[in-house]
């Protein structure tokens, strides 16, 4: 939780906020501007359709991201325990090679 008091972070936090806002701006224009000249019942469903179609895309963008971003991350700072298997295979490899009286 020390990463909250960090300006960095709510820099970084306040940068997607308005990239986003800007993106959903963008959207509503381009579909209002597809939608215009349908008749009202159209626009309605196709404004629908439209914002539907953008959140869409947004997730699986999303989606696509983080997938990116959590690959780039080498595995052993993804998963902590990871040199303590190592240590804990090693140990367990000598002591099935000594021999008991």
């Amino acid at each position: 939780m020390i990463f909250l008091m960090d300006p960095e972070f709510w820099a970084r936090v306040i940068g997607i906020i308005v990239i986003d806002l800007t993106l959903a701006g963008d959207n509503a224009l381009v579909i209002a501007l597809a939608v215009r000249n349908l008749p009202k019942r159209q626009q309605f469903l196709g404004r629908i359709w439209g914002t539907a179609g953008a959140v869409g895309l947004r997730l699986a963008f999303i989606a696509i991201a983080t997938q990116s971003a959590a690959d780039s991350v080498p595995p052993a700072r993804r998963r902590p325990a990871a040199p303590l298997d190592r240590i804990q295979a090693r140990a367990s490899r000598d002591g099935r090679r000594r021999t008991r009286p």
